[in-house]
């Protein structure tokens, strides 16, 4: 299950990274944020083995550097 964050829920990239995942199909040619997940997710289980139960939430510090 993937989950997003609530507090960027009007950011536009996150809505933009949304729409990605609400449009991609098998003949999809750019889907860059699914595939950016997909490889984190890729990552974590090849390094951390079941990341369900080797992950947890904390609340990040706002970027001041981000637009």
């Amino acid at each position: 299950m993937l989950k997003f964050n609530i507090e960027e829920e009007n950011d536009p990239s996150m809505k933009r990274l949304i729409d990605q995942f609400k449009s991609v199909t098998k003949n999809s040619k750019t889907m860059d944020g699914p595939d950016t997940i997909e490889g984190g997710v890729w990552i974590l289980k090849n390094n951390y083995g079941d990341i369900g139960k080797n992950m947890h939430l904390v609340k990040r510090k706002a970027n001041l550097k981000r637009i």
